[in-house]
């Protein structure tokens, strides 16, 4: 059985990603990641998915033309710098989070999987755990793409086309005065 075209997108997302650094070393991205992060992996880069609308078309088959809200979430720890009162996590998300935009402005097709991948917006949330500061940076995108309905794999599940019924109920009766039946052969 396919997957659903959800896991195309989040697996190229998160292979679109794959190299991002910061202090020189590889940060880990985590597809939907569930559990709290350990401290040993801070930072570390999460994608999630968390709304899809889907617009019906109008056309037969159905097709339909999906807004998928796609998270980068970016979680890291305050380092205490050698300055008073000055924290570098800011910096850290910033610089986690410019690359994270590169890498999808770059690609905004997410390698002709999708029609369209726009940031939307960005939020910054902080926690005190104890003695240090830690926090996460979301980035929001908004993904379109398009979908058959049913799709090329299920349509083989389908029965063969083979006759039409149509009628015109006009009489206050209920009764059909216009009715037609047409056969449609295979070839």
């Amino acid at each position: 059985m396919a997957n659903h075209y959800r896991k195309t997108i989040r697996d190229k997302v998160v292979s679109l990603l794959a190299g991002i650094t910061y202090n020189s070393q590889a940060i880990t991205i985590w597809r939907t990641r569930a559990v709290p992060f350990f401290q040993v992996e801070l930072p570390a880069i999460a994608v999630y998915m968390i709304n899809e609308d889907a617009d019906e078309m109008g056309t037969a088959p159905r097709f339909y033309r999906r807004t998928l809200t796609l998270s980068v979430q970016i979680v890291g720890e305050e380092n205490v710098s050698s300055t008073p009162n000055v924290s570098n996590i800011d910096d850290m998300f910033d610089h986690i989070a410019r690359q994270v935009e590169q890498k999808l402005f770059i690609d905004p097709f997410l390698g002709n999987t999708v029609n369209d991948c726009i940031l939307s917006g960005t939020q910054i949330r902080y926690q005190e755990d104890g003695d240090r500061l830690i926090g996460s940076c979301i980035l929001n995108w908004d993904i379109t793409y398009e979908t058959d309905a049913p799709d090329a794999d299920t349509v083989g599940d389908l029965d063969d086309f083979e006759t039409e019924k149509t009628g015109i109920d006009i009489d206050a009766d209920g009764n059909a005065d216009i009715s037609s039946e047409s056969t449609v052969e295979a070839p």
